[in-house]
């Protein structure tokens, strides 16, 4: 089980519920022209790997941080999440536990 996520974003929240916003990408799910077949479908085992990843980092998440919307929150794009949390130290944790830095 991948327990590193490319970091993409990482950006403090105000005025709302969630103090932390952190976006991933899973590895090796980003979208490329290739990734489509000649009728314009989604890949079946990029689409496959996808609902792999996403399963791991809900089971990762629940298991580290308890249940949903408790202390995170969840929302998916193409090629990762964005995971948003209640708490600074949940937020600095997943962070240097879970995240690849982007290398500059």
């Amino acid at each position: 089980m991948p327990t590193k996520y490319r970091l993409r974003h990482n950006k403090h929240l105000e005025n709302c519920k969630w103090s932390h916003l952190i976006t991933v990408d899973f590895p090796d799910t980003r979208h490329r022209p290739y990734d489509y077949d000649y009728w314009g479908y989604r890949n079946v085992e990029i689409t496959s790997r996808v609902e792999e990843q996403k399963e791991t980092i809900m089971a990762l998440l629940h298991e580290s941080y308890g249940p949903q919307d408790g202390s995170w929150n969840i929302r998916w794009s193409d090629s990762g999440a964005d995971i948003r949390f209640k708490t600074e130290s949940d937020a600095a944790s997943f962070l240097m536990l879970y995240t690849l830095q982007p290398i500059s």
